[in-house]
């Protein structure tokens, strides 16, 4: 992996956690969840014109993955509504990667070097070590079930958008035209489904859903962009060293308390994402 693709992702990581650390401190995170996405379409739509169109070859991916998009924002803020964020964002990362590599190596033909692979499996080490911490009696274990299926979602977009960014041309263009048809699905769930949230919220809270739905955009932006020139299992399992992030924000703005078992699990994923560089 070149230096400069390792700097992409470990920025869009770090991004990638604060915003996270955000959404979960809502009082309405299910609600908040589902309109950073339809505020996403619409910085979506916004960005057209400036990005223009991807490739035609890319639309089937485009509408699929947008499919796992809508889900994926419908999931988490139920993810978050029923469980602590070091159990969900670890546990739907960890996972995540497992089932990602596993789907590059059938579906995609990757094959990764001994090193590579080794890396990826610290990487997930680590995250497994962090959410086992996370987990305190039966209260840990609230959200599990959408926390499983968010796992299986991320799965599902990260292969998915692997492909279809490939057919696309231009990772903008298919950002911005993924963003928009999300952005669209997400609109008429909530019209059917979340009004009652979503007005509850109140115009109050749009600034916040925008600040969140760009920081969304320009972390995955930054990942499809890395996923057009590297391996995506390895960009994948790089781009969940997001939790490092997300414990150090914990730690010191949240005042979380450091367990040996959470600082060991994350000095794994430290090194996995390290050494990540040197075994390309």
């Amino acid at each position: 992996m070149s230096q400069s693709i390792l700097l992409i992702v470990l920025a869009a990581a770090a991004l990638d956690a604060v915003m996270h650390l955000f959404l979960k401190a809502e009082g309405d995170c299910r609600g908040m969840s589902v309109l950073t996405g339809i505020v996403g379409g619409v910085l979506g739509v916004l960005a057209l014109p400036f990005t223009g169109l991807p490739d035609m070859a890319s639309l089937p991916w485009l509408v699929l993955s947008a499919c796992w998009g809508f889900a994926y924002w419908v999931v988490l803020g139920r993810a978050y509504e029923g469980g602590a964020l070091g159990l969900v964002f670890p546990l739907a990362r960890g996972a995540g990667v497992l089932l990602t590599t596993g789907f590059a190596a059938v579906f995609l033909a990757e094959r990764l070097s001994l090193a590579e692979m080794a890396m990826v499996g610290a990487i997930v080490a680590g995250l497994v070590l962090v959410a086992v911490n996370g987990m305190s009696g039966w209260a840990g274990l609230r959200g599990l079930g959408p926390t499983v299926l968010l796992a299986g979602v991320i799965c599902g977009y990260t292969v998915t958008d692997a492909v279809g960014v490939r057919e696309a041309g231009s990772a903008l263009a298919y950002c911005a035209v993924l963003y928009a048809l999300n952005g669209v699905m997400l609109a008429a769930f909530a019209l059917r489904s979340e009004r009652a949230r979503i007005v509850a919220l109140g115009v109050a809270a749009v600034p916040r859903a925008a600040g969140f739905a760009a920081m969304s955009v320009v972390v995955y932006g930054l990942v499809l962009f890395a996923m057009q020139r590297e391996e995506v299992a390895v960009v994948a399992a790089l781009a969940e060293t997001s939790i490092v992030f997300a414990a150090a924000l914990g730690f010191v703005w949240l005042r979380e308390p450091a367990r040996a078992a959470h600082a060991l699990g994350v000095v794994i994923i430290a090194g996995g994402a390290g050494m990540m560089h040197f075994a390309g």
